[in-house]
């Protein structure tokens, strides 16, 4: 073993860096000296990072209003890009118009799927039920009139696909121990504020019939009718948009220009057909009599007028019948069918029913028109309207979250996370996912085997947040399918099932020995 250096007190002192006296004399360093702690990732990432700057720097490009609007945060109110006013007029119309009624009917069958609430593992089973439990004796007291959460969460749907965002706010009572009320506030009553240092945005809520900003002689002040909104308990979550703006539009705003075309061809077809007929019309043509002696012409006007009308009612009654009578070189019948020109008004009709079902974001094949659709476009379609519903309800699936966290933290539980999951929307939707589950573990199963993922990695691919385990229950050969897995303990139950199935062997390799062809000795 080398002999120390002896401790060199002037070289110590001099030395270029600490880090080099600490090793170069670490047999004799005094244990009062502690070296400077080396820098953190995080701290060395702050550094480099030092000249960015904490303010924006882009412009915002939105609607705000006039230069004082600009300047002043009071009056700062983002304009929408689209006429408010359109979200009410979609509202009624899916009340009265049967196409925008059914696509939204399929929006809220096929996306209201039933939804379970899922927990971090850190909370145990027990604790899982009872916080389960207890939203779910919670929801009925939420929204009057609703057939508890489903009814709610449906209401979320009609609103989203109406006003392009769901919109509501989750009261919570007077005691502060849970949420009282779910409120759904319309979406074209909110109104944002972009804040000073033009980043963030506030909710606010447009009131109607205000005192304060109507009716007091100074004319209508909109910011006096504006109300903040409590951003602990209310959440706007916008459907759609393409800017940094918070609204989102109606996604059946495309509709509105092709449901008036539709209204107006409704219309003429409905005059036609009380007019015409819906096959076509007579024409009857009777000889005019002649005009009696010292008749005037009053009394012959009135005359004439009596036998057309006569006419028109015996031949309304014998076309009902079947069967129109009149005297020959008196009367002259002729039908004339319109039923060439109905046929051309269809194919208008049609035109502009499929673009009806464009702006309604959805195949007119799902609202039962036959236009020659194959089997596997029909599946294509119904694939392509389910992932569509995945989008609408991880929106209404965050909304949940929000209000059943804080109805939870309200009610004292503690957990970290909370998740909730919309359930498969057919049978089918749900083979298809169990069936691609079962090639994906497949395949994570075999990287596994070839050492290229662990199991964390494993476990993440397959949307979890960690493994259970931190290796896999079975031996890797029986992961890999080379050798059979370890027979489980039996207990009363697995030892009578042994019992039973050593019985059906014997039975069976008796059968093959009865069955079993004698050779013939050569």
């Amino acid at each position: 073993m080398a002999d120390k250096k002896p401790f060199n007190l002037k070289h110590f002192l001099v030395g270029t860096s600490i880090e080099e006296r600490i090793s170069q004399n670490a047999h004799s360093y005094p244990a009062t000296i502690v070296s400077k702690p080396t820098p953190t990732p995080a701290a060395n990432n702050r550094k480099a990072l030092s000249n960015i700057s904490s303010k924006r720097s882009s412009i915002p490009s939105i609607p705000i209003g006039n230069i004082m609007d600009q300047m002043n945060t009071q009056y700062r109110v983002v304009k929408p890009d689209f006429l408010l006013e359109t979200i009410t007029l979609i509202r009624k119309l899916i009340k009265v118009n049967p196409d925008m009624g059914q696509a939204l009917h399929n929006i809220v069958t096929l996306g209201n799927t039933g939804h379970k609430i899922f927990f971090d593992r850190k909370v145990s089973p027990d604790q899982v039920d009872k916080m389960r439990n207890h939203i779910k004796n919670r929801q009925a007291v939420w929204a009057d009139g609703q057939a508890g959460m489903d009814g709610l969460v449906n209401k979320m749907f009609s609103q989203a696909m109406i006003g392009g965002a769901v919109s509501n706010e989750w009261v919570p009572n007077i005691d502060l121990n849970g949420i009282a009320a779910v409120i759904l506030v319309n979406p074209e009553e909110i109104r944002f504020k972009l804040e000073k240092g033009n980043i963030k945005y506030t909710a606010y809520q447009r009131v109607k019939n205000n005192f304060l900003a109507a009716g007091n002689g100074m004319g209508s002040i909109d910011f006096l009718n504006l109300v903040k909104l409590n951003p602990q308990t209310y959440k706007y979550y916008a459907l759609n948009g393409d800017t940094e703006i918070p609204y989102g539009f109606p996604p059946y705003l495309a509709a509105l220009e092709r449901i008036e075309s539709q209204g107006k061809m409704n219309t003429n077809i409905d005059f036609i057909i009380d007019q015409l007929g819906l096959m076509g019309f007579l024409h009857a043509i009777i000889g005019k009599p002649d005009q009696e002696d010292g008749e005037d012409n009053t009394k012959y006007d009135i005359r004439l007028d009596n036998l057309l009308a006569t006419t028109k009612t015996r031949l309304n009654e014998g076309v009902k019948d079947g069967t129109v009578i009149g005297f020959k070189d008196d009367a002259e019948f002729k039908y004339n069918s319109i039923s060439r020109g109905f046929a051309e008004a269809l194919t208008l009709f049609k035109n502009n029913e499929l673009q009806v079902a464009s702006g309604l974001k959805q195949d007119a094949t799902l609202w039962g028109r036959d236009y020659n659709t194959s089997e596997t476009q029909i599946t294509v379609i119904f694939i392509k309207m389910l992932s569509e519903l995945a989008n609408i309800q991880n929106i209404i699936s965050t909304n949940l979250e929000f209000g059943y966290s804080l109805d939870l933290r309200l009610a004292g539980y503690t957990f970290d996370s909370l998740e909730v999951k919309f359930n498969r929307s057919t049978l089918q939707d749900d083979l298809k996912y169990q069936q691609g589950q079962e090639i994906k573990v497949r395949n994570i199963r075999d990287k596994m085997i070839m050492g290229i993922i662990d199991q964390n990695q494993a476990a993440d691919e397959l949307d979890y947040d960690q493994p259970a385990f931190p290796q896999p229950m079975v031996s890797w050969d029986v992961l890999a399918g080379q050798s059979d897995p370890p027979p489980a303990t039996p207990g009363a139950a697995g030892a009578k099932k042994a019992t039973r199935q050593g019985q059906k062997n014997k039975s069976a390799k008796k059968t093959r020995q009865t069955n079993k062809p004698i050779s013939k000795n050569k």
